[in-house]
């Protein structure tokens, strides 16, 4: 994604415009995630609930711990033929609102199962609030990176040096995370 942004648009003020638009639409496509999957939670049973984010958790220690190779869910992340169909500044949106949401995009982390653990036990309000955040930090770092003025290849190559910091970063979410999810359930 982020060697789209790179690619698309000329002019600093057009590419200050895409980058804008990129991130309050991963912003609102988080939030609205959050907010379905919190409206969902406060639909559920207090047992189901508290049965699904357990399970979560479990999860996503264990894939924290445990990584698998490929990381989980989708194995796509946008679709690219949609800057050859649509103006940038619609396709820009669409990423972003997309990639913000996680819900149907790559994400090689457990970290992520926390996230909606949180959400499906927190209400409509505050899993809107932690979508938000999670859509706009996730798109924040490609926008930051292809703003850096590398070449597409240049911010590719940083994935691999980044690789096991983020692991670790990972790892110390889910230790977080659990804690304040149980702390969260025993209060």
């Amino acid at each position: 994604m982020a060697t789209g942004l790179c690619l698309l648009g000329r002019g600093e003020k057009r590419r200050f415009l895409y980058a804008l638009i990129h991130l309050v639409c991963a912003s609102l496509g988080g939030a609205l995630a959050g907010l379905m999957l919190g409206a969902i939670g406060l639909a559920m049973p207090a047992v189901l609930r508290l049965a699904l984010m357990s399970a979560a958790m479990a999860f996503a220690m264990y894939l924290a711990i445990w990584p698998v190779r490929r990381g989980s869910g989708l194995r796509r992340q946008v679709p690219r033929r949609l800057r050859e169909r649509v103006h940038p500044f619609l396709t820009y949106a669409l990423w972003g609102a997309e990639l913000g949401s996680g819900l149907s995009t790559l994400i090689p982390y457990s970290a992520f199962l926390f996230l909606v653990a949180f959400e499906l036990i927190s209400g409509d309000l505050l899993g809107a609030i932690a979508g938000a955040c999670f859509g706009v930090s996730r798109q924040a770092a490609a926008v930051l990176a292809a703003r850096s003025g590398g070449s597409p290849g240049e911010i590719m190559a940083l994935l691999p040096s980044l690789a096991l910091r983020a692991r670790l970063s990972n790892l110390i979410v889910c230790l977080m995370g659990s804690t304040a999810l149980v702390v969260e359930l025993v209060r």
